[in-house]
């Protein structure tokens, strides 16, 4: 077959990119096109790359799978019922239900008591069924619940040391009492005398709380009072009610000395009620104690960094009491006994 250029009469112009030769114009090479050659090294890029993770995979599928990502959030909704309950009804601050699994503990709600007995929030709704919602972890086990006594300005989620009431579960009921002070065991007197005053005179206006002759010792059988609660003595005349002051242990002074005279009384709990009389007994001091209308208690307080949440007025939970006999001589140990109490208590029930 004759060559194909040879048998043209008049040579074809040779393409700018072909180099012809000089005797027949046969192109000697051709000089890719720049977009050509782009395009062939993409494409054995492609090729080698895909070779690579061929190797390395051993033939599989070179989708890589997607990460899994772990569900760290173990929290679960359950609902808590009170049942049975009397709390005292607070002028000051408000009560706080927590669950715990002794470690942790988990706020369940946050109420107030009616006299009605009603469980209602801090705006008055009325709590239904006495049942809160709460959400815990549920890696825990829930072994224990138990109320506290709030301030007013805490709305937080730790609870406070003065725990009203407290009880173990078993089988998802817990019977909660107050177990902060064993009130079984406690026992005391009170003597009529006026220490920071004339050693004679008034003798009948102050109560303490100490044996009189020789070494002076407490009168009164009382564990020391632990966080979140304390004692005060009361005396209440016609009807009329004054604190005696607050502590925390039967040895030592109380926290109070208002009504008392001039002189240092000695190292225990008590008060002279001699000076300074609120508006209500403006005109009844020196108070008599022995006019046959007075009564002397030790309450179980609450207490928070030397506080009382609760206000000013005696708490419910009783110690002691005793009625101050008509005419009782000064310095004569007389006897003060449990009262019947009508203590806190509830039932709860995990759902």
């Amino acid at each position: 077959m004759d060559d194909p250029i040879k048998s043209q009469k008049v040579p074809s112009p040779v393409p700018q990119h072909v180099h012809a030769d000089q005797k027949g114009g046969r192109p000697l090479s051709y000089a890719p096109a720049p977009k050509f050659f782009w395009s062939l090294f993409f494409f054995i890029s492609i090729v080698t790359v895909a070779v690579s993770v061929w190797v390395v995979f051993g033939g599989k599928s070179t989708v890589l799978p997607a990460p899994v990502i772990q569900n760290t959030n173990t929290t679960k909704g359950r609902n808590v019922h009170v049942d049975g309950i009397h709390l005292p009804l607070l002028s000051r601050g408000h009560y706080q239900l927590w669950v715990s699994d002794g470690v942790t503990s988990v706020s369940a709600g946050i109420f107030t008591a009616t006299q009605s007995g009603e469980l209602v929030t801090l705006t008055g709704a009325k709590i239904d069924n006495n049942t809160f919602p709460f959400s815990y972890d549920q890696s825990r086990t829930i072994t224990k619940a138990f109320i506290t006594i709030e301030a007013d300005s805490n709305l937080d989620n730790l609870p406070s040391s003065s725990a009203v009431l407290s009880g173990t579960f078993e089988n998802k009921t817990a019977i909660l009492s107050f177990t902060d002070i064993d009130i079984h065991e406690l026992s005391g007197s009170y003597i009529l005398a006026t220490p920071t005053d004339d050693p004679v005179a008034q003798e009948e206006s102050g109560v303490w709380f100490f044996l009189p002759g020789g070494a002076l010792r407490s009168s009164l059988v009382l564990p020391e009072a632990p966080a979140g609660w304390t004692y005060e003595a009361w005396v209440t005349n016609n009807g009329r009610t004054l604190s005696a002051g607050r502590f925390s242990s039967v040895a030592g002074k109380d926290n109070f000395s208002g009504y008392s005279g001039g002189k240092s009384g000695p190292a225990f709990p008590g008060e002279d009620f001699l000076r300074n009389p609120p508006d209500e007994f403006k005109d009844a001091f020196p108070l008599n104690l022995a006019d046959g209308k007075t009564k002397v208690t030790i309450t179980i307080e609450p207490d928070q960094k030397g506080e009382d949440p609760t206000g000013p007025e005696p708490f419910p939970i009783q110690a002691l009491e005793g009625s101050v006999p008509l005419g009782l001589r000064d310095h004569v140990p007389t006897p003060l006994r449990v009262p019947v109490r009508d203590l806190p208590a509830a039932t709860i029930t995990l759902k």
